[in-house]
């Protein structure tokens, strides 16, 4: 209802948010998408306890150091990421429509997969 969508738990949990989610205008889109970019990767920590992930044991899906700054989140050019499942936040699908939170689970560690809450049942 609300354009996001979780993953299966067989590539461990990410939830995939439509561009539209965001705002109206491709300038607002875009605008929030980078605040989203910044705001996981500058407090990935916090993040990674908010979805209850263990970051002992999974290793996949990380931060973006770079993108911690909020500089280089302002400037990055969303449109040109490569499709990767390997860090926190992919933005390879962002020309398609969405973007594809990644901080729990991991495909590589079978026993990481969590039980996933359904929207709206809080």
């Amino acid at each position: 209802a609300f354009g996001i969508t979780a993953g299966d738990s067989s590539c461990g949990m990410h939830v995939n948010i439509s561009n539209a989610w965001f705002g109206g205008t491709d300038a607002i889109i875009e605008e929030s998408v980078k605040k989203l970019l910044y705001f996981i990767n500058h407090h990935f920590e916090f993040c990674c306890d908010l979805f209850k992930r263990d970051r002992e044991e999974t290793y996949y899906c990380n931060v973006m150091d770079r993108y911690a700054r909020k500089e280089t989140a302002q400037n990055a050019n969303i449109h040109d990421f490569r499709c990767s499942h390997g860090v926190c936040l992919n933005l390879g699908h962002f020309d398609a429509g969405r973007v594809e939170i990644r901080l729990v689970g991991n495909s590589l560690l079978p026993d990481s997969r969590i039980q996933k809450p359904v929207m709206g049942t809080a």
